[in-house]
């Protein structure tokens, strides 16, 4: 003996997504059918089209026919649930007008006779479209504005940005191109309704400029070499500036890190750069300043920079030392003096030694030019001859010079006759 499942036992319900509807609007109804029997096959869902809507779409297969929306084909398993959603556009209607929907109904194949639901209401409102818009300030050049749509009843939208550009989205986003004043009209609408609404807005502008933007100069080692920037807030806002120094090796002080400006406002800066001691003859430094917008949202923010070159000049110099030496001698004997030359310049330079005054004859060592490299040194060897018919303390004084390139020094050396030395013999008797 085979058991049948018993039949299935269908109830419907319906409910709409909103009491009250603008016209021109969408709305939505959501059907559930309850199987509370058997397994039910064959299910068709109907629904006819309330008065007062037009058909949008319908979930689950559900389509359009006759003025109806339906669905079929269906399979409802024991003890379940079944949901399918469709959604209209109310036309344009009177405000307070009911919107009444109690035409849908579910069978299937185990249950032939159609089951329907109770009724469902809704009421129609008429305010109208009411198109509204806001923006944030300031816009800027080159930096997208995002415009917030406050229309009410709206289902769709156009946006003339008043420089020749449009969208229509909800929510747009635009970039202008130059600064200056633009109207921005908003026409919202739906199929009842259109409302428009403009606002003006101006484009401004974080700049800045930096006068010259490049410069160089030059000093000698140890020396400080000064810089005048100009600044100019080119922008159309009032701006608070950063001011920093980089890329530089040798030691550089600005003499100022921020600077507020309103708009068109100048103000100078000074760089200073120290040529450090020792710096070769010849030599470059580069520092980048940087003047950078505090104010600016944008990335990269608005801002330039200078270009400051600084070359250590060319410096010869020399020294000799000791400054003066004396030394004393018999006659006929020769005196050596030992003095040390130094090129203190910052370049290699070449170098030779003269003397002058002395009556007594001197020889030099070397002889003829040397070269010294920037900062190096050496020994110079000066020969003083007395003569064997120079008399008890007698003077001979020589300045000896060593000359370079532009430069000189001298040392004075004075040698002075003494007395001879007489050796006797000692006699010593038994």
């Amino acid at each position: 003996m085979t058991l049948l499942p018993p039949p299935p036992e269908l109830a419907i319900g319906k409910v709409a997504s909103k009491e009250q509807v603008e016209v021109g609007l969408p709305l939505s109804y959501t059907i559930v059918v309850t199987n509370t029997g058997g397994p039910a096959t064959g299910v068709v869902i109907s629904d006819t089209l309330p008065a007062s809507t037009l058909f949008a779409w319908a979930s689950d297969g559900g389509t359009l026919t006759g003025g109806e929306v339906v669905w079929s084909g269906l399979g409802l398993p024991a003890g379940s649930t079944l949901t399918v959603t469709y959604g209209v556009t109310v036309t344009c209607v009177s405000s307070g007008t009911l919107i009444v929907n109690d035409g849908y109904q579910v069978y299937a194949g185990e249950w032939p006779t159609p089951t329907s639901g109770l009724p469902v209401t809704v009421t129609a409102v008429a305010e109208g479209v009411s198109a509204e818009f806001t923006f944030p300030t300031p816009v800027l050049l080159d930096r997208p504005v995002a415009f917030t749509n406050l229309s009410r009843n709206g289902t769709s939208y156009e946006w003339a940005f008043g420089d020749g550009g449009f969208s229509s989205e909800a929510q747009p986003a635009h970039v202008y191109a130059g600064i200056g004043s633009y109207t921005v009209v908003l026409t919202a609408s739906n199929i009842c309704d259109t409302s428009i609404v403009s606002h003006s807005l101006t484009v401004e502008n974080y700049e800045v400029s930096v006068s010259p933007a490049a410069e160089s100069g030059s000093g000698d080692p140890g020396a400080v070499v000064t810089y005048t920037l100009l600044l100019t807030n080119t922008g159309t806002l009032s701006d608070t500036f950063q001011v920093t120094a980089g890329g530089n090796d040798w030691p550089t002080q600005l003499s100022t890190g921020t600077l507020p400006l309103d708009v068109g406002q100048e103000a100078t800066v000074v760089v200073e750069v120290t040529v450090p001691a020792g710096t070769v003859a010849g030599a470059q430094d580069s520092v980048f300043v940087t003047v950078r917008s505090l104010s600016d949202p944008r990335t990269p923010p608005a801002a330039a920079q200078a270009t400051l070159t600084t070359t250590a000049n060319t410096v010869y110099g020399v020294a000799l030392g000791p400054a003066t030496a004396s030394q004393v001698a018999s006659p006929g004997e020769t005196v050596t003096y030992t003095l040390q030359v130094t090129n203190t310049g910052n370049i290699t330079d070449i170098y030779g030694l003269s003397h002058q005054g002395s009556i007594w004859p001197v020889a030099l060592s070397p002889s003829g030019v040397f070269t010294l490299g920037a900062g190096a040194w050496r020994n110079v060897a000066v020969y003083a001859t007395v003569p064997v018919t120079a008399t008890l303390g007698e003077q001979a004084v020589a300045t000896i010079q060593v000359a370079g390139t532009g430069v000189s020094d001298t040392s004075t050396l004075t040698t002075t006759v003494s007395p001879y030395q007489v050796y006797l013999p000692l006699l010593v008797r038994d």
